[in-house]
């Protein structure tokens, strides 16, 4: 018996933990995959628009795959900071529409609450340093030019000289 006495706590522990890890709370699931998302931002946003193309490919995979299971738990069920990553990565990933709409609802739906004050806080700079991009982006690219006027066909263009002269 004394032989088998550590190898059977050894199983009773790992059937403890995986019965606890089976019962992890909606918010706790939520809180681990943020955690992996924050990781992901960490180490692969900057390389996701780098100049190398196998590293950004890389990275964009592992990007996507947060994203994607970000999405399914919004999608089931919101708690948590997981509106918040989705805007991260969004931004990353060069969705700032969808950066800015993910991160405008995390706002609303925790501004005041205390849980999180610091994505609060960096949510809204986030917003202002996205919106302050894409103007000065807009304001930088020319203008289209006016198209022409609509002219009869055969009528002369207005000072063109005839042909041949």
């Amino acid at each position: 018996m004394r032989k088998f006495y550590p190898f059977i706590v050894f199983v009773s522990l790992l059937v403890s933990t995986a019965a606890s890890a089976a019962e992890l709370s909606e918010e706790a699931k939520a809180e681990v995959l943020a955690k992996e998302a924050q990781q992901a931002v960490q180490e692969h946003c900057e390389a996701a628009s780098g100049r190398d193309a196998r590293q950004a490919a890389e990275s964009l995979a592992v990007l996507s795959d947060v994203w994607g299971r970000l999405g399914a738990r919004a999608e089931a069920s919101p708690t948590g900071p997981i509106q918040y990553w989705l805007g991260v990565i969004a931004h990353c990933v060069g969705q700032t529409a969808r950066a800015v709409q993910d991160l405008d609802v995390f706002i609303k739906t925790h501004k005041g609450g205390g849980r999180w004050p610091e994505l609060v806080a960096d949510a809204e700079e986030r917003i202002v340093q996205i919106q302050s991009r894409e103007k000065n982006i807009r304001s930088k690219t020319p203008a289209a030019e006016a198209p022409e006027r609509s002219r009869k066909p055969g009528a002369k263009k207005r000072g063109a000289k005839p042909p041949g002269r």
